[in-house]
């Protein structure tokens, strides 16, 4: 990090972690929300830069990864490759362990142990998830058997009302690109208003760098699946073995 007062770097010695897999900053620099490999598990963590402390998000077997602050830093989003929407310190029910992985956000200021799950595909797996605005997200999905971005529109509405309303969440996926080769990884950036992205091509890494106001949703029905990804579907090969719980999930 960098020290305002001193005008210099900092090093910091972060110990009790075998390898920090992955990590960015809150809004005001303060902290920064990292996945860390500790005792052979990948989870989530949140460093505090001034008291050189952190805080541990997620303990369980699951493999958590690709965390980001969004919201004004009011919450966390992240992959996960776990089926039930709630956090259990010490999970270690293998069964309970999917063989793809999702998108879920955790709330970082009430620290509440139900997630909100934004997406549930048993075909497909999601990662690499950024904010673009206060009610959409982008992510790397390889639902068609490319690794392509898609669009993730947070959304509610009213379930019931008895003596006061009461929501259900849910998310409105579309895909933004029908790449014939993976996009191997992306970062956006909410403040900037762009992406990048590294693509593999004739031999070498690409990196492409766009507006995000330029990505527009394509229709559902434009993208054609892969042969292995039809094959997948057609057999019935789901590695979940449960259905998830979710409020809903839609694809335009």
């Amino acid at each position: 990090p960098f020290g305002f007062m001193t005008s210099c770097q900092i090093d910091l010695k972060i110990f009790n972690f075998e390898k920090i897999l992955d990590f960015s900053y809150s809004d005001d620099g303060k902290k920064f929300v990292f996945s860390a490999l500790m005792n052979g598990q990948s989870d989530i963590f949140v460093y505090t830069i001034a008291s050189a402390n952190f805080e541990q998000i997620t303990k369980d077997i699951f493999d958590d990864l690709n965390p980001r602050f969004i919201d004004k830093s009011s919450k966390i989003i992240f992959t996960s490759n776990r089926i039930n929407d709630t956090l259990k310190s010490g999970e270690t029910n293998k069964g309970s362990v999917s063989l793809q992985t999702d998108i879920f956000i955790y709330n970082f200021s009430s620290r509440s142990s139900v997630l909100k799950r934004v997406t549930a595909t048993p075909f497909a797996n999601e990662n690499n998830a950024f904010e673009c605005d206060s009610a959409k997200i982008c992510f790397i999905s390889d639902e068609n058997g490319i690794r392509n971005r898609c669009f993730g529109a947070l959304d509610s509405a009213i379930a019931y009302i008895d003596t006061s309303a009461h929501y259900r969440y849910f998310t409105r996926v579309a895909p933004v690109t029908d790449y014939p080769r993976n996009i191997l990884e992306q970062e956006v950036s909410k403040k900037s208003g762009k992406y990048g992205e590294i693509i593999f091509k004739d031999g070498k890494y690409e990196l492409f760098i766009g507006e995000i106001s330029a990505m527009k949703p394509l229709s559902s029905s434009q993208i054609k699946k892969t042969s292995f990804k039809e094959e997948q579907v057609r057999v019935g090969q789901s590695p979940k073995p449960a259905k998830p719980k979710i409020d809903s999930v839609s694809t335009a």
